[in-house]
This record gives C-alpha cells, structure tokens and sequence, in this order.
C-alpha cells in the first residue's frame, strides 16, 4: 500500500490511476492524453518561460509573511507557526517528488 500510495497518482483529468516509472515530471495520460505535472499536478502548457518556468511550480506562494513581531498576538505566533509549516511541507513534497525521480532515472 505504501508503495501504490508513493508511486501513482489520479490523472487530473479522467481520475485514472497513473504510475510514475521515470524520472520526467511532465506526464501524459495513457487514457486520455491529457498532459501535466507530476509534482504540482497543473496542466503542462502553463510550465513553459511565459509563467516563471518549467519549475515555477517548486517555488512556494503561501499566505504573506506574518505581521512584524511587535504587532503578533498568541493567535498571530499561532498563525506563524503553521504557515510555517505549510511552507516546511510544500518543500519537503517537492524535494520528496524531485529525489523520487531522481531514483527512477538511475534505475
């Protein structure tokens, strides 16, 4: 199950499971064709130079920095905290996604 869990996703698109088994994050859809990327899971044509790149996805557009220090409550030092978090998390997946691939194109 971990492995199932680790290894496939749903297409975007048509819901059909789809393995990763290389190390290319730009994906196509045997079922329907439909293109995107594994890691962000965004359709492919909006990864090229006109939005940022082909890995603009990695770059993480959370939630504005929390107020200055002076002005924080418990409820801001909170809210801090998990954005934190949530920033921790959007690039511990893509460095997960990034070392899976890696491990797929030595393979």
């Amino acid at each position: 199950m971990d492995w199932f869990l680790k290894h496939t996703k749903k297409c975007p698109s048509c819901k059909c499971v789809i393995e990763k088994n290389e190390g290319c994050n730009h994906m196509t859809c045997k079922q329907c064709k439909h293109q995107f990327c594994w890691v962000c899971m965004g359709v492919w044509s909006e990864h090229g130079k006109g939005s940022g790149g082909y890995y603009s996805c990695n770059k993480y557009k959370g939630a504005e920095e929390a107020r200055s220090k002076g002005e924080q409550s418990k409820a801001g030092s909170l809210r801090q905290k998990q954005q934190e978090l949530q920033r921790f998390m959007h690039y511990f997946d893509r460095f997960s996604a990034h070392d899976n691939s890696r491990f797929l194109e030595v393979s």
